[in-house]
């Protein structure tokens, strides 16, 4: 394996989104999609995001207040990136991306290279 890259930031959502949320880490906003599945935050949530690389997708869970999933890092952004869902097969030159998230510190490192394993964890810490 690739040496194991976590990113892990505090955040408070402000609004949900027809497939993800936005919320804030100190002044900065953050955006999370999902095009697959529905996660089930709420506004007001403070969540813990963890992202890291992993040698395997194993079983992706959605609950209230808690959310797993694995996916492949496809398109760097400018503030974060693109992921497809893991196990991706592309079908045509064009691929439709499952999702996006943003952070700060992304601004100025790619964490992870493209095509990277990724398992991205999202917990409620406020109940």
């Amino acid at each position: 394996m690739a040496e194991l890259i976590k990113l892990q930031f505090r955040a408070k959502i402000l609004r949900i989104i027809e497939d993800g949320f936005k919320a804030l880490e100190n002044d900065y906003l953050i955006t999370f999609t999902d095009k697959k599945s529905m996660h089930l935050f709420r506004k007001g949530d403070e969540v813990l995001i963890t992202i890291e690389n992993v040698d395997e997708d194993g079983k992706e869970e959605i609950n209230d207040g808690y959310s797993v999933i694995y996916c492949i890092l496809k398109n760097h952004l400018s503030n974060g990136f693109q992921f497809v869902e893991a196990g991706f097969e592309p079908k045509s030159f064009f691929w439709d991306f499952r999702g996006i998230i943003t952070q700060k510190s992304m601004e100025k490192t790619d964490y992870w290279e493209r095509n990277s394993l990724l398992r991205i964890a999202i917990v409620r810490t406020t109940i």
